[in-house]
């Protein structure tokens, strides 16, 4: 994971309801040491969407960025930071 985008999952972390506790940083995505859970953030191969994929490779978040209305986000980096946001809000609340 490039810097900027680990700086951004960082920055979602910081910013997440719970204030990321328990939450860190590994080289594919985030790991959530309550429950010993990994999530990997994978960028799609159509270029405008992110997935975060749990430890059973399910999807558990999506995000579309790009320059259309509907979009979540403008642009990856910006993708990465609201896909730690919703992953910790989901996760804290799933399991």
């Amino acid at each position: 994971m490039k810097r900027e985008y680990r700086n951004a999952v960082k920055a979602g972390i910081e910013k997440s309801d719970l204030k990321g506790y328990k939450w860190s940083i590994t080289p594919n995505g985030l790991k959530w040491s309550y429950l010993d859970i990994e999530f990997t953030f994978i960028e799609e191969e159509d270029g405008e969407f992110l997935s975060v994929r749990d430890n059973f490779n399910e999807p558990f978040i999506s995000i579309w960025y790009g320059e259309d209305k509907y979009a979540d986000c403008k642009d990856l980096t910006e993708a990465y930071e609201e896909a730690t946001r919703r992953t910790i809000r989901r996760a804290n609340y799933l399991y």
